[in-house]
């Protein structure tokens, strides 16, 4: 992911902010030490990304369709494509070059399910 040495001490609801976060997934979150399950990934992709960004001059880049994982810790199932958004997040930047996120909150919220598919 891209300018996330802007959030040292990393602010979530700025980061999040101007952003649409879309499901595409889900899979148990597993301990690395013991294998047990922790609760569930809630696989994300950034669909939409309006923060605004000190950035080099001629950069234009931004987080949309970056990969996010929400990690809750119990049994959540939410269809692909539904807009969420995590409920407590606490993320961490992870990384040789500081440019991963680990995001844990304790829910997640549907804030607009997927329209369905029409038949023509």
């Amino acid at each position: 992911m891209k300018y996330l040495s802007q959030f040292q001490r990393f602010d979530w609801d700025r980061f999040a902010e101007g952003k649409v976060f879309l499901t595409t997934g889900q899979r148990p979150w597993l301990s690395r030490d013991t294998g047990a399950t922790l609760g569930t990934v809630i696989e994300v992709v950034v669909h939409q990304d309006k923060t605004v960004y000190a950035r080099k001059d001629g950069d234009t880049s931004t987080n949309q369709y970056e990969k996010i994982g929400f990690k809750v810790p119990k049994a959540v199932t939410i269809p692909a494509e539904t807009q969420v958004r995590p409920v407590d997040a606490v993320a961490t930047i992870w990384g040789d070059f500081r440019n991963n996120l680990s995001v844990k909150a304790s829910d997640v919220e549907v804030v607009q399910r997927p329209v369905p598919a029409r038949v023509v």
